[in-house]
């Protein structure tokens, strides 16, 4: 079944802008991706959605892996490609379901935020099982249905909800996915990541369209959104908006080959 899809290639240039993560917040992400795919210096791990290298960069500076970054946005790749010039990370336009790999290449395998954005979540899978080595691991970051009604953006943006509602798939259903295609265990664990450290860089996010589902709004109704959002946090103070928005609670789903 076909889902609502982004043009990564129309927002490329403006990507970073929306989805920058405190430097804190992307440590923790990468020592959960090097303690989960338990990587060493010189494993391979491949970031599967990689889009512009936001965890791709620090995996490889942090952990002392290799690492591949793929997407299928040559856009989002060159953007990516802009930034560091090593020859420990290699960029390859792919399909995540149709992957350019030969069978047991990776050591592991992440991605972020990417099973949405495609048709079937069974290839997808059942690629990255193929591409990894024995005993290798995929790593899939997402949000679970329960921590997503939590989150502002859902509550001023309706549609988005609607959106991502019916696309993001259940956890469950992942961990059901990786078991179907031949990983041996499957689980999660959830992690608490901090998203701002003010109001302000929140709206300036939602402004930017920092989730996909947002791009896929019309300007009125993005508009819309953060006049409801702007006024709220008005009403409430500072103090409180900033609890609100701060943190958030994501689900890292673990597949062992």
């Amino acid at each position: 079944m076909s889902v609502p899809k982004a043009d990564y290639s129309v927002i490329a240039s403006g990507y970073d802008q929306g989805r920058l993560l405190p430097d804190e917040t992307i440590g923790h992400w990468v020592g959960l991706i090097r303690d989960r795919g338990r990587l060493t210096p010189g494993s391979l791990c491949l970031d599967l959605g990689c889009g512009t290298g936001r965890f791709t960069i620090p995996i490889v500076q942090m952990t002392g892996a290799r690492a591949v970054g793929a997407d299928l946005s040559g856009e989002m790749l060159a953007q990516a490609a802009s930034k560091v010039a090593t020859n420990q990370v290699f960029w390859v336009q792919s399909d995540a379901e149709g992957l350019a790999f030969r069978h047991g290449t990776f050591d592991c395998i992440f991605m972020s935020l990417l099973l949405h954005h495609v048709d079937s979540i069974d290839r997808v899978l059942g690629e990255c099982f193929n591409a990894l080595k024995p005993g290798g691991v995929c790593l899939v970051r997402t949000s679970a249905h329960e921590d997503m009604v939590t989150m502002p953006v859902y509550r001023f943006f309706p549609k988005a909800w609607e959106i991502d509602r019916d696309r993001l798939p259940e956890i469950v259903f992942i961990e059901d996915s990786m078991r179907r295609v031949g990983f041996a265990q499957a689980g999660h664990e959830k992690v608490t990541q901090t998203l701002v450290s003010s109001v302000d860089a929140y709206i300036d996010k939602m402004r930017r369209r920092n989730i996909s589902a947002l791009t896929l709004l019309t300007d009125k109704e993005l508009e819309d959104g953060l006049r409801r959002m702007e006024d709220h946090f008005r009403s409430i103070g500072d103090a409180a908006a900033l609890k609100e928005v701060a943190a958030e609670q994501l689900t890292l789903v673990i597949g062992e080959k």
